[in-house]
């Protein structure tokens, strides 16, 4: 009996959630939520086809789904009460309204938190597929529990209004929606049409979707939490309002608690800046130490100006959203650098002087389909005049965001670069391309590292290197003299760091050799050094890896195929140890070396980047021929040897590699251990092996080759700030379970696929000969009309054959794919139905059992 009970509140839930299950209704809303959540995540979602391990395409679907199913179970919770004329005898017995309402409230809940909880077995099934980003999956587990529960009390509340449960199942359906939309542009746009714009911000503020979405990225932030919490607590009370009789004034109490609960949400938004919880592996959304220690060395102010067209963005859902982000970064680095850091937010309306200063100071004006223009960038500015701008923040950069925010600020921090000598025989520096006719900008490497550093370029010949210089890099050193190659063994010994990319075939080595380049060779190497430091290289040898094979097409509408020497390297290739390669995902590598520690070296060499343990190597005399096809180099490859590496960190004391060298300032040893990278490749420099060309200028990163090469610079200059930031920037998950039957598979359907082009091939040319003889068939004999038809027919088998080899390819993932989602769609929830049925059928032998 309840009366009885210490808790009364526990009493009615207990109650309520029983009577969930005295009936088949939890069961068949359980097993609805679990069939339709799957196959929504998977059909419309895209689930497996993405590729990628994370449950997005599953929370993308929540709020729609709760838009009915939720009031499906909001609308009996008073409704069915009221028509039965039971509520007054609820609320005389010992119960206060509160605790009556919030134990049904609670029951109702319980049931959604039990359905969302069954699904975990879409979690495992990412966990097996790949490596997800388990605190995302759990944060958005948090918040689709808190939307529910949201969603829930607003079904109470109108429930509680109507003696029918289909009132109150429409009623519930369009609040829900109504409240959802609200951070929408279009309901924004017509609401900034007639009310202030505090007002507006107020409106977006109560939206389901806007709080909802936030936390699906993984940060349980507290004004998102809290604004669930008073939503259910706001429609619990106003429940109360509705169904106590004794009430006076209810209207007057339900406008009071709705102007309460809008202005909590506002003050919280505003008090509890900051106050979150970054669930996410790499702390993707919490400032990293790199950029507090950075703002905390601001010694002079400097603000940034935030040009964002407010009302202009209302057709771009997207990039609002990633301007509400850009805003809060800003903000949070404001508050965390002691009044160092004032930030502006401004709307350049048309024809102001807000627009005239945007566009006067470097910001994109980007032209609106309907006409006008819109600007979403950033002015830094410094007391000493100093003004750079970021042109525009591109919604698909967020990833970067906290690094290019950065990256300005340091750039506007007062103080003397790191200085970077460069000496490469590559086309990295901008200069005039023939091709084009006009100026190139170089390589984006070449742009960053001016734009970070202080850039300066070593001449060919060059017999010194200044003592300014903090790191010397050297790319695809060829033909280097020996004073050349003397002074950076000096340079080393001073305790000079190195940066060194060498290569056995530079495919974009520079065919002019009066920048340095040896025509007609592709090799390059440091001579006597890298066996002075402790490193073995063999330039005339070439790593070869079937685990990271990329594939690639040799003809127009021909197969792709995996060509050993291009090379597509994951996280487990690289260092997680290391500044340089920890966190990073993707690296692109082509016709690269082996490096390899000397023996008896009083060096220290670690391993920054290596193959798999399958591979092998080739010779360089294999490269340039045309016979260097993949399927060439594939039946040349042998494996064997292990893990190659093909980046590498040496440290330690040295001796000179020119001991019968003497004179004033000549070194033997080193006076300092020295610090150095060495990397077996250049080609991962040039553009087309790591980002491509996007609107307005910038370039898309779509591997980390840049990041390694950053990270190096900034970790050997001494300028470590920014590593961090780096090395947070690409966060592909993809299936690695999916990806190794996609390479097995071609492995072992490639020669077959070869053998079949090559026979279609040549029963091309066959055919073609023999129409040759003559105009057309009819003229041909009964013999070489029965050969061309033979012809004919085994092309057209050829064809076929070609065709199912390719639908077999697939075979083993589409198998994967049919099998995952059945699991999920269909047995997981025919499995909750049977331990429904089993459990039903227990209680009724219970039931039917006589009493001794």
């Amino acid at each position: 009996m309840i009366g009885v009970t210490s808790s009364p509140t526990l009493a009615v839930a207990r109650r309520e959630f029983a009577a969930y299950f005295a009936s088949p209704l939890a069961a068949v809303f359980i097993v609805l939520f679990l069939g339709l959540a799957a196959a929504l995540a998977f059909y419309l979602g895209g689930l497996f086809e993405r590729g990628q391990a994370d449950l997005q395409p599953f929370f993308a679907f929540h709020p729609w789904l709760y838009l009915f199913l939720v009031p499906a179970v909001g609308m009996r919770l008073w409704a069915e009460e009221r028509k039965a004329g039971t509520v007054e005898l609820l609320l005389t017995l010992p119960v206060t309204a509160w605790q009556a309402v919030l134990g049904k409230f609670l029951a109702g809940w319980a049931l959604l938190v039990l359905s969302l909880a069954l699904t975990v077995p879409l979690w495992m099934t990412i966990s097996w597929l790949g490596e997800p980003d388990h605190g995302v999956v759990f944060a958005s587990y948090v918040g689709s529990a808190l939307l529910a529960g949201a969603m829930l009390a607003v079904s109470s509340a109108l429930s509680a209004a109507t003696r029918s449960q289909v009132v109150a199942f429409v009623a519930s359906v369009v609040a829900c929606f109504l409240l959802m939309l609200t951070g929408y542009p279009l309901v924004q746009d017509a609401v900034r049409g007639w009310a202030p714009a505090a007002v507006a911000d107020a409106v977006a503020a109560v939206s389901f979707l806007t709080h909802f979405q936030a936390i699906t990225r993984g940060v349980l932030d507290l004004r998102d939490v809290l604004f669930f919490v008073l939503t259910i607590a706001a429609w619990l009370a106003a429940t109360v309002l509705i169904l106590d009789p004794r009430r006076i004034r209810r209207s007057a109490a339900l406008a009071a608690l709705a102007l309460g609960f809008i202005a909590i949400v506002g003050l919280s938004a505003l008090l509890l800046r900051g106050a979150r919880l970054d669930l996410t592996e790499n702390r993707e959304h919490t400032l990293s130490p790199a950029t507090i220690a950075l703002l905390e060395s601001i010694d002079e102010p400097i603000t940034l100006r935030l040009y964002f067209s407010e009302r202009a963005a209302g057709d771009f859902p997207q990039v609002r959203a990633h301007a509400q982000r850009v805003r809060e970064l800003l903000l949070e680095m404001a508050a965390r650098s002691d009044d160092g850091l004032l930030v502006e937010v401004i709307d350049p309306e048309p024809f102001s002087d807000d627009e005239d200063r945007a566009v006067a100071q470097g910001l994109t004006a980007v032209p609106l389909p309907a006409g006008g223009t819109f600007f979403f960038g950033i002015v830094g500015s410094n007391t000493t005049d100093g003004e750079l701008p970021i042109p525009f923040m591109q919604p698909g950069r967020e990833a970067f965001l906290e690094y290019d925010v950065a990256k300005l600020v340091s750039a506007l921090v007062v103080e003397d670069r790191p200085v970077v000598a460069l000496y490469s025989t590559l086309p990295m520096a901008p200069a005039f391309d023939p091709a084009l006719g006009a100026a190139s900008s170089g390589w984006v490497v070449d742009q960053q590292l001016r734009e970070l550093f202080d850039l300066r370029r070593l001449e060919s010949g060059f017999t010194t290197i200044d003592g300014e210089v903090d790191l010397l890099m050297l790319v695809h050193p060829q033909g280097l003299s020996d004073d050349s190659l003397y002074a950076i063994d000096q340079f080393a010994l001073r305790g000079g760091r190195v940066l060194a990319f060498v290569d056995p075939d530079a495919e974009n080595a520079a065919a002019d050799p009066l920048v340095g380049a040896v025509a007609g060779k592709r090799s390059s190497d440091l001579g006597p050094l890298l066996a002075a430091w402790g490193v073995d290289f063999d330039p005339t040898r070439i790593v070869a890896d079937p685990e990271h094979a990329l594939a690639v097409q040799t003809r127009e509408d021909g197969p792709t195929e995996p060509l050993l020497t291009l090379l597509g390297l994951g996280a487990t290739a690289m260092s997680q140890r290391d500044v340089i390669t920890a966190q990073m995902e993707t690296l692109n590598f082509s016709t690269v070396g082996a490096l390899a520690a000397r023996a008896g070296a009083g060096t220290r060499f670690e391993t920054l980047v290596a193959s798999s343990e399958g591979s092998g190597l080739l010779p360089t005399s294999l490269l340039g021929t045309v016979s260097a096809t993949p399927a060439n180099l594939l039946r040349e490859f042998r494996a064997g040897g292990g893990a190659r590496t093909l980046a590498a960190r040496v440290s330690g004391p040295i001796t000179s590699a020119f001991p019968q060298r003497d004179g004033d300032g000549h070194l033997s040893r080193s006076r300092v251990d020295l610090q150095a990278v060495v990397v077996a490749d250049t080609d991962l420099l040039a553009d087309p092996f790591w980002v491509n060309a996007a609107p307005g200028g910038f370039a898309e990163p779509f591997a980390n080759n840049g990041d390694l090469v950053y990270n190096a610079v900034e970790n050997l200059s001494g300028s470590a700030d920014l590593i961090a930031l780096r090395t947070r920037a690409v966060g592909t998950r993809p299936f690695h379970r999916v990806e190794a039957l996609r390479r097995v598979a071609e492995q072992q359907f490639l020669q077959t696929e070869q053998a079949l082009q090559q026979r279609l091939a040549e029963l091309e040319r066959q055919l073609a000969a023999l129409r040759r003889g003559d105009d057309g068939a009819a003229a041909l004999g009964a013999e070489q009309q029965a050969e061309l038809l033979r012809f004919q027919q085994e092309k057209a088998q050829v064809r076929l054959e070609l065709r199912d080899l390719q639908r077999r390819l697939n075979a083993d993932i589409e198998a994967l794919s049919t099998a995952l989602r059945v699991i999920n769609i269909v047995v997981v929830p025919l499995a909750v139905a049977l331990a429904f049925l089993l459990a039903g059928l227990w209680r009724l032998r219970r039931r039917r059992r006589p009493a001794v």
